[in-house]
């Protein structure tokens, strides 16, 4: 399972040079989630930079991938928060990105 973050989003949505990165672990997942938090902030994004046709445009890119939306409550929050920083999560020129998922928060959603 992925964790989608909305940083990794973004690159490939901006089509940044991660892009290809993200979307090739994406593609070779069988489960991809999103937490509803992330979604929203995605959205807010896009339609800040370009618009509400960059949003109709995130939303259909999330039902081509199969990205599923769920929720993120307070025991969820409080077990990522804990679980923050840790040694093999890295940075990348300002992007969180795909470097959480499978490893912190992962196990955190595995009910969703």
């Amino acid at each position: 399972m992925i964790v989608v973050d909305s940083s990794a989003l973004i690159a490939i949505l901006f089509e940044e040079p991660e892009k290809q990165a993200f979307q090739e672990i994406i593609d070779g997942d069988e489960r991809c989630i999103l937490s509803a938090v992330n979604a929203h902030e995605t959205a807010c994004v896009l339609r800040g930079r370009h618009g509400v046709a960059a949003v109709a445009r995130f939303w259909q890119w999330l039902i081509d991938n199969e990205i599923e939306i769920v929720a993120f409550d307070e025991v969820q929050v409080r077990a990522a928060a804990a679980a923050w920083p840790r040694p093999n999560i890295r940075v990348t020129r300002g992007h969180l990105g795909l470097s959480i998922i499978g490893t912190q928060i992962s196990g955190i959603l595995d009910e969703a």
